[in-house]
């Protein structure tokens, strides 16, 4: 200890370059750290697309057994309520666009332990599940990786609408990746074994279908015109119609002697439908946090500089002096 205290003393670049590479050890840790989000770290996987192997494929991340029936205790919630939860999605109130599902569950057998569990919607064609319907995965999902005890995930219902069938949905809470398409093949295949004519079993752990309720695109308004003559009142009906931005205001009114007159005023709303929150094979991008990286190897660049000077230094000292 009396050494390094001499040589400390004696070269304090040493003791500078020590504690820099101490300080640097602690920012590649806190940029480590930032890449986690939630138990898993990055996006979520894609979407399976090797239908015809399904759920026997390395795309789903399946371990080997795993099906929908080794989980316990699942309830379900939406935007918190029912707060005792419910056993099946189709208890539910109807969900609307923006409202949060939440899905709990108690404990996750053998089998599936690693195994993703996910929730998602597909753009259906129909408002209840038929066969033949290609039903396409909108992006992104909700999805953790499964541990033996209990769980949470949450999910955030997107819009539809810009898929033109009518905002009808299928939501699926599923063991391993999410299906790109579910329906028949080559274009797509089922969670369910019984469905897919296999004995792999069935990868869902519970399913609704139904109908969301549209982004209005356009608002109607209807005002009026008043005329009041001497004791003579006529009114006048007066329609307001909206169509993106543009407002056209008719009316008519007809006056004699002294009057009063009072129109009315329209207020117009037109609503915009951005169909970028529910676009089919967008991942959202999460990962490490840059700027705690970067000030992380600059201190180590500082660091291993520092300790080239002083190795420099050093060996001038043991030079022979002329």
């Amino acid at each position: 200890m009396s050494n390094l205290r001499r040589t400390l003393a004696a070269r304090p670049a040493v003791g500078w370059s020590m504690l820099l590479v101490t300080v640097a050890l602690m920012g590649v840790t806190i940029a480590t750290a930032g890449a986690q989000t939630g138990p898993n770290a990055g996006p979520p996987p894609p979407f399976v697309t090797d239908f015809p192997n399904y759920p026997n494929t390395i795309q789903a991340q399946l371990p080997p057994g795993c099906d929908g029936a080794d989980i316990s205790g699942v309830l379900f919630r939406l935007n918190g309520a029912p707060a005792a939860g419910v056993a099946t999605m189709s208890q539910l109130a109807a969900p609307a666009i923006g409202d949060t599902l939440t899905m709990t569950w108690s404990a996750v057998g053998a089998d599936c332990v690693g195994a993703p569990i996910a929730v998602t919607i597909k753009d259906s064609i129909s408002p209840f599940f038929v066969l033949t319907d290609l039903q396409q995965a909108v992006s992104p999902y909700a999805w953790t990786t499964a541990t033996a005890g209990s769980g949470t995930l949450t999910f955030v219902i997107p819009d539809l609408a810009p898929f033109n069938h009518g905002c009808n949905y299928q939501l699926d809470a599923v063991f391993g990746v999410p299906l790109q398409t579910v329906g028949p093949l080559p274009n797509g295949t089922y969670y369910t074994g019984t469905l897919r004519g296999d004995a792999f079993g069935s990868t869902l752990i519970d399913a609704r279908n139904g109908t969301l309720t549209c982004v209005p695109t356009s608002t109607t308004t209807t005002g009026s015109t008043t005329t009041t003559t001497g004791s003579t009142t006529t009114t006048t009906g007066s329609t307001t119609t909206t169509t993106g931005s543009t407002t056209t205001t008719t009316g008519s009114t007809t006056t004699t002697g002294s009057t009063t007159t009072t129109t009315g005023s329209t207020t117009t709303v037109a609503s915009n439908v951005s169909g970028a929150a529910a676009q089919r094979g967008q991942i959202p991008v999460t990962g490490a946090d840059d700027v705690a990286l970067r000030l992380g190897m600059l201190i180590v660049a500082a660091g291993v500089a520092l300790l080239v000077i002083v190795a420099l230094d050093s060996h001038r000292r043991r030079l022979p002096r002329r």
